[in-house]
């Protein structure tokens, strides 16, 4: 009966590690030097490098940067002139309406989750740069079997440990079972939509270093740019700008510290600051923790104009 548990123990730690083994095998992808990679669709580089939202932006700077959409202040993207050249680019057309209108952080979305962008991990999954969803599924319930096998097989040494003549037996399955967690560390899935294969990572880190899109016109050149480490490749200019106004990027440049101010007014508005407050002759802002109306007593300092003031403390009372 012993040696039967004992035999479970090593069955249970070699046929789970043997299957975590082979689909982790698997998903390195096939044996190609890097440098021997027919470089793939900007789009699938894009989708490649940063997913779907890293697609959405490369048709944006794309078709921004060569005049077919405009990107007003309102964050609003217009469309100037409705060529496409892709399905994406027909998608982005498809979701702006009638109007032709669309709120940039919308558009974004809901291009990230349009078909066709799926049709471009389709691909990528055939060249082996990601992992199919098969693959990936197969590669998760692997690690959950083999961990399982090893609480179990651990288990089994222990028992093994206090019966007579077992001993060396139960240190061997016990010994197994620590390397079979080593294995399990080595090969943790990647289980996420989008995860590479071995060669994946490896592309990616040859895309960042090397550009195939150098020598291309600026529109191509600039998508190739953010297809390959994102929008905050782009250079300062108006398409950052809305990106940066949109809340999806934060600008390369931090932007200087607002002075504070003393008791200057301004035409329409005020700010309150911690030491200082200045107002307006149209509006007054209150910063703090409690106010009531629109004259505050401060316990820091405060300076009004004729009808409005702004008052920055720890408390407002009327």
């Amino acid at each position: 009966m012993l040696a039967l548990l004992a035999l479970l123990g090593f069955v249970l730690l070699v046929v789970p590690a043997a299957w975590l083994f082979a689909v982790r095998a698997r998903a390195r992808g096939p044996a190609v030097p890097v440098g021997r990679i027919t470089t793939p669709d900007q789009l699938e580089v894009a989708y490649l490098q940063g997913g779907g939202y890293r697609v959405a932006d490369t048709v944006i700077t794309r078709m921004f940067t060569d005049g077919r959409i405009t990107i007003g202040s309102d964050s609003r993207v217009t469309v100037l002139e409705a060529v496409s050249r892709n399905s994406v680019e027909r998608a982005l057309l498809g979701k702006c309406g009638a109007d032709w209108r669309k709120k940039l952080s919308k558009l974004r979305t809901e291009l990230c989750w349009d078909s066709s962008v799926d049709s471009l991990e389709s691909s990528l999954v055939e060249q082996g740069l990601l992992l199919s969803a098969d693959l990936r599924r197969s590669w998760v319930q692997a690690a959950h079997t083999q961990v399982a096998g090893l609480v179990l097989a651990a288990v089994i040494g222990v028992g093994l440990l206090f019966a007579p003549g077992h001993i060396d037996v139960a240190i061997i399955l016990l010994a197994l079972v620590v390397a079979g967690f080593v294995l399990r560390v080595k090969c943790a899935p990647r289980g996420s939509r989008g995860s590479a294969t071995d060669l994946g990572e490896e592309y990616r880190r040859h895309l960042v270093a090397n550009n195939p899109w150098g020598e291309q016109e600026e529109a191509e050149r600039l998508a190739g740019r953010v297809a390959r480490r994102g929008q905050r490749e782009l250079p300062d200019g108006e398409l950052r700008r809305r990106f940066a106004q949109a809340g999806d990027v934060s600008p390369r440049r931090s932007a200087p510290r607002r002075p504070r101010s003393t008791g200057s007014s301004s035409g329409s508005s005020s700010y309150g600051t911690a030491s200082s407050c200045s107002s307006s002759s149209s509006s007054s802002s209150c910063s703090a923790n409690s106010c009531s109306s629109s004259s505050c007593s401060s316990s820091s300092s405060c300076s009004s104009s004729s009808s409005s003031s702004s008052c920055s403390s720890s408390s407002c009372s009327s």
